[in-house]
């Protein structure tokens, strides 16, 4: 049994079964056209041309026999790039071939793609069916909103595999309100997933809480590291109470508990609870130097628990209300009715309404 009582696999032998309907969670199963002209070209922002698998001048090129199918697009790089191909160090040794020397291609990235096959060939070994299942819905039963730091994957940490969690990151896990790509994923996961949880997970030693306990300019970040410096100063007496090696810890849970009420704080998840989802909001502290994660027991998960200040008012509530209250009214004007009176206009009027 996994995580709150969910039962998850390990991600070497996942078995994770998909029986949302594929309307429901799936983001996009269908092809993206990339600026497309009547020409069946589409042009990039930086010079390069991709030309369509339609083209009405199709060339000839080697297909990996790990895919299906060759990918939709091709790369016409531009001039410099050409000359790249013929300077690079390789390309002497395979004169002659039929492919040239990719230069965007590191040895790097070659491995990545041999990796990636390796990688799919085992899981498929391992759960025959998955991509499959995969392919026609996601149906997550968490959001994980964590920090972009390259040492914290969430489904890693966790122990899941595809398909468990889905994630937004970005520098130390910051939530506020006018972050229109934390809102839209929060909003998708919330409304169209129908996830019961929400997880909000930090890391000790994490250096956006560490830069912004300096005061250095480090240029554009510094307006996004200013929410920190705002948690700061907010819990300063707290912070500047305990020793100075123990300060960015504790700095990085006071942000994780901030983003955590900022979650609560919008309206996505207030009309989740008023309309009877149920939908917990957890805080949680990862530790890169044993690999463990801290629960620091901060769990919201109803209404009664956020600030008067930014709770709104409940819809369900509001419209019970106004339909007690025409029902006054209509009761009102039956009575003044039967006594040859007639609604007072106000009130006609907010029948009406």
């Amino acid at each position: 049994m996994g995580i709150f009582g969910r039962s998850f696999s390990n991600k070497h032998n996942h078995h994770h079964a998909v029986d949302h309907k594929a309307e429901t969670g799936s983001i996009d199963s269908g092809h993206h056209s990339i600026g497309s002209s009547n020409d069946g070209n589409a042009h990039h922002s930086n010079g390069e041309t991709y030309t369509s698998k339609k083209s009405p001048t199709p060339r000839s090129r080697s297909v990996d026999p790990a895919h299906s199918r060759p990918s939709l697009l091709r790369f016409n790089h531009s001039a410099t790039a050409k000359a790249a191909v013929v300077n690079h160090p390789a390309a002497s040794a395979n004169a002659g071939a039929h492919e040239p020397v990719d230069p965007t291609h590191g040895d790097s990235l070659i491995e990545l793609l041999d990796r990636n096959r390796k990688w799919a060939d085992q899981m498929k070994e391992e759960n025959p069916g998955l991509f499959e299942k995969l392919s026609r819905a996601q149906n997550p039963d968490i959001l994980w909103i964590g920090c972009s730091d390259s040492r914290v994957p969430a489904e890693e940490i966790c122990g899941l595999g595809p398909g468990d969690l889905f994630v937004h990151r970005n520098i130390a896990n910051v939530v506020v309100s006018t972050d229109m790509s934390m809102l839209s994923v929060l909003q998708y996961a919330v409304e169209v997933l129908k996830v019961r949880h929400i997880i909000v997970c930090g890391h000790y030693q994490c250096g956006g809480c560490l830069t912004a306990m300096s005061n250095k300019q480090y240029g554009l970040i510094d307006n996004w590291l200013r929410n920190i410096k705002d948690v700061y100063q907010s819990n300063r007496e707290q912070l500047e109470d305990v020793c100075d090696s123990d300060r960015g810890d504790l700095l990085v849970e006071l942000n994780v508990a901030k983003s955590v009420h900022n979650v609560c704080h919008t309206g996505i998840v207030q009309n989740a609870w008023d309309r009877g989802q149920a939908l917990s909001i957890h805080g949680w502290v990862y530790r890169i130097s044993d690999g463990r994660i801290n629960d620091l027991k901060l769990c919201i998960n109803k209404q009664d628990e956020v600030e008067n200040i930014y709770s709104y008012v409940s819809k369900t509530s509001l419209k019970k209300e106004l339909e007690i209250r025409r029902s006054q009214l209509d009761l009102k004007g039956v009575n003044g009715h039967q006594r040859g009176e007639s609604k007072a206009p106000a009130e006609a009027q907010a029948v009406a309404a």
